[in-house]
């Protein structure tokens, strides 16, 4: 019962934070909730940018954001600031920051194509 509750709040979690990166303007925000195929967290928020100065704001503005709801991230960064791939590790929850062109490259949804979708854009979905 007490993982139950863990996911819960990781998937209240990822939803808040996919909202607040969709409304300072991160660009095609989801949240995943990958608690089923994955053993190192519960969801994935995954945003993109349109230019290197826009994803370190985004970087910015969501460190920010949650660490004033009480969660401290775990790193600051995996990757370099030129890699145009920013991520945040918040145990449960893991966000991912990236340039539009090199999210297409990557394709996270594609590579977790079963993950729950828990928040995409301006729908909310309540799995």
């Amino acid at each position: 019962m007490e993982h139950e509750s863990v996911q819960t709040d990781s998937r209240e979690l990822a939803r808040a934070a996919a909202r607040f990166l969709d409304e300072i303007g991160a660009d095609e925000v989801v949240a995943l909730d990958i608690s089923r195929q994955s053993g190192f967290a519960d969801a994935f928020v995954i945003a993109g940018a349109t230019s290197q100065g826009q994803l370190q704001g985004l970087h910015r503005r969501i460190e920010e954001y949650l660490r004033e709801n009480g969660i401290m991230p775990q790193n600051h960064s995996k990757r370099g600031d030129e890699s145009g791939w920013l991520l945040l590790d918040c145990g449960s929850i893991i966000v991912h920051l990236m340039l539009n062109e090199t999210r297409l490259f990557y394709e996270l949804e594609k590579l977790w194509y079963d993950a729950v979708p828990l928040w995409r854009n301006n729908t909310s979905d309540s799995t």
